[in-house]
């Protein structure tokens, strides 16, 4: 599989830069949805808080400030919430999507591209997008049920940090269960977006079909499982390598950094 792996990096030298493409990508529409995100908290009542310090005859209010949100506005700070962990999710699949595209088509369909990866962002956002959002929906909807019974979880000890047996029992299973779900989808994605885009079907009829391949050839889905992880790491080393290198290049080369030399 590490063979097959570093033939695939071979005659598709840009996968490589994926990684790079996809942080650029998540740091942008991250920067976009803090900004939105910071509009719905301005919609809040801003109010003191905090009784006022009294110096000198003068009463002053106001130095603590908090923020006050009606339902409706809560409502629209949870929905944001939710929304910025669907688009992530999106996000982390369409780049699992472009990936396996890209190997499809070098691998099965023996085509040559000149941007393959593009391509494969491409082909996910015109023709496979309601797949790769249902996808992410059901996996944000797993993560987020997951982080709700954890607080769940947190909030049954009584002040004395004791906690019920009936309640921990029945907490912990619900969790444990919901973070099992979650794990064995996102252990399962990258073969289930290499399915769609070998077979071009739904993302449920791509989980059915990779779970029954893996349960019955479990030796070959982990071979396929540890190229796609030597893959990954491969590519983020590479560009976390060079990135450390050019930039102890820059520093060590500057003015600046031989004024600093000089005084320490």
């Amino acid at each position: 599989s590490v063979t097959a792996t570093c033939e695939v990096i071979t005659e598709i030298p840009s996968m490589l830069l994926q990684p790079l493409l996809h942080s650029l990508v998540v740091v942008f529409t991250l920067l976009v949805l803090v900004y939105g995100f910071a509009w719905i908290l301005s919609t809040g009542k801003v109010l003191p808080q905090g009784e006022p310090i009294e110096e000198g005859g003068i009463q002053i209010a106001g130095l603590h400030r908090g923020l006050e949100f009606t339902q409706l506005q809560w409502a629209c700070i949870v929905y944001w919430i939710f929304g910025v962990v669907w688009i992530f999710e999106i996000l982390n699949a369409l780049g699992q999507f472009a990936i396996s595209h890209a190997v499809v088509v070098n691998t099965v369909h023996q085509e040559e591209e000149q941007c393959p990866m593009i391509k494969g962002y491409f082909v996910g956002l015109c023709f496979h997008l309601g797949t790769i959002a249902l996808g992410g929906f059901i996996i944000g909807c797993l993560k987020i049920l997951a982080a709700f019974l954890s607080f769940i979880l947190s909030q049954t000890r009584d002040k004395e940090g004791l906690q019920g047996a009936v309640a921990q029992v029945l907490c912990c299973c619900c969790l444990c269960t919901v973070m099992c779900i979650e794990r064995i989808l996102s252990l399962v994605n990258d073969l289930v977006y290499t399915d769609v885009a070998l077979r071009s079907c739904g993302y449920l009829d791509a989980v059915d079909n990779v779970v029954r391949v893996a349960a019955s050839n479990p030796l070959t889905y982990m071979a396929i499982k540890a190229s796609a992880i030597v893959m990954r790491v491969v590519g983020v080393s590479i560009l976390g390598g060079c990135g450390t290198f050019i930039s102890y290049q820059v520093l060590s080369s500057s003015e600046l950094h031989r004024q600093l030399d000089m005084v320490f």
